[in-house]
């Protein structure tokens, strides 16, 4: 197995036919037969990667160009998304392409060094990549599988429900930032529920508005920054639950995790990955 075959698993765990373009093999190898997975990769993380003998690292956050630079553009999955659940097709595509223009020039300007990374893989000879979008969508959708399985028997579900439900993750039960209820109450209902593990439905609200115009009751994020939290909050439009960034980072990363453990491949989570194998 080598880098590329790990990044095309990802893509089909995750159902895309293509490549997100925020996920990358920066220096592939051949033979993997143990990887060191974290949520951010760094020169500390390499080394001590390398230093106990992985044959890869895998970064969960793009922190090195191409799949920081060209993040952008895999903002079209999210906007495949929004149109799904009932955004009209024009207004979600303005709202997409106006984010994707601003993280663009953002980006593209130079405010991080992408290579910081990946030079020092190259000095080193430790094999990198990243794998962002895809592991996202396949922690949403786990998350939106054990949710609708608990609220199966529930006529009308609250938001102390989804609560429930949340936790019924390992991620949950072990993380030092559980789930948390932002906008609503318990005992409010909870309408149609639905999971967005995406960044940017986290940071701009004229995603979740548009998302709870459509037909949406309560969204679970990873986080919320407070500009969404007060848009909902002041329009009173929908329900807003986090689920944590770094758990829910880690349902998505863990997935991959446990597949490729199923291949005979050696795990070492670092840098924030929760180890649900730890679990007692």
């Amino acid at each position: 197995m080598n880098g590329k075959e790990i990044l095309q698993i990802a893509h089909q765990m995750a159902g895309l036919s293509y490549l997100a373009e925020d996920s990358a093999v920066a220096l592939d190898a051949s033979g993997i037969k143990r990887v060191a997975a974290g949520m951010d990769v760094a020169t500390a993380e390499l080394m001590l990667a390398k230093e106990a003998g992985a044959d890869m690292v895998i970064a969960h956050h793009p922190t090195f160009a191409p799949g920081c630079l060209d993040g952008y553009r895999s903002l079209k999955i999210l906007l495949e998304r929004m149109i799904e659940l009932g955004v009209p097709p024009v207004p979600a595509g303005k709202i997409i392409h106006t984010i994707q223009d601003k993280v663009r020039r953002g980006r593209q300007g130079n405010s991080s060094n992408y290579d910081r990374a990946p030079s020092i893989a190259r000095l080193i000879s430790m094999p990198l990549m990243s794998l962002h979008t895809p592991l996202c969508i396949v922690g949403s959708r786990i998350v939106q599988s054990a949710l609708g399985e608990h609220l199966a028997a529930v006529q009308e579900p609250r938001l102390a429900d989804i609560m429930d439900g949340l936790m019924q993750l390992p991620e949950s039960r072990k993380s030092i930032s559980p789930p948390a209820l932002y906008v609503g109450a318990p005992d409010d209902y909870a309408g149609k529920a639905v999971v967005l593990f995406s960044h940017e439905a986290a940071e701009y609200p004229e995603i979740s508005l548009e998302l709870f115009e459509a037909g949406v009751g309560t969204l679970i994020l990873p986080y919320a920054a407070e500009n969404v939290i007060s848009a909902v909050r002041d329009q009173n439009i929908g329900n807003i639950a986090v689920m944590g960034h770094v758990t829910a980072d880690s349902i998505g990363i863990n997935a991959l995790l446990s597949y490729l453990e199923g291949q005979g491949v050696e795990v070492l989570r670092m840098s924030g990955v929760i180890n649900v194998r730890e679990e007692a």
